[in-house]
């Protein structure tokens, strides 16, 4: 699968944002990191293998909230973090992943266009934004930082 399309519609999104798509690229081809506020918004083009032997493509956008290992996990914040799944809108729901909680959002990149991409970073944006402030003052969160924001 041509991967380039998929690499020049989130450059495209980065720049509708304002930022210089360059300055944003992670290390590998196929990611980039943006602040929104507090949240640092990780994004990546990732090519996986399937069961069947073929190649698929998906868009996935991702922003750590919680560092488990900064914190006294608990039972009332798994619950917590349930039921606010519950609250979000446009398939971003937490999961954890390497002793991280993250809001997170992953699809296909087929039919993927400008529109969704920017809805996308909106809302992992302002809803880590949002949250990482509440489940702070409960858990005391401790997150690190990235140095290229958006508004």
């Amino acid at each position: 699968m041509e991967l380039t399309p998929y690499y020049q519609l989130v450059e495209q999104a980065i720049y509708e944002l304002g930022l210089n798509p360059a300055d944003c690229r992670g290390e590998q081809q196929g990611s980039w990191n943006l602040r929104k506020g507090s949240a640092t918004v990780y994004v990546n083009i990732l090519p996986l293998a399937e069961q069947d032997g073929t190649v698929g493509c998906y868009f996935a956008c991702s922003s750590p909230v919680v560092d488990l290992y900064a914190i006294q996990p608990s039972e009332r914040l798994f619950k917590e973090l349930l039921q606010i799944n519950a609250l979000l809108h446009g398939g971003i729901a937490f999961s954890i992943l390497n002793d991280f909680v993250y809001l997170g959002y992953i699809r296909e990149v087929r039919g993927l266009d400008l529109e969704e991409v920017l809805a996308t970073f909106d809302r992992i944006g302002n809803y880590t934004d949002y949250y990482d402030d509440v489940l702070k003052k409960q858990y005391g969160v401790i997150r690190s930082e990235r140095p290229f924001s958006y508004n």
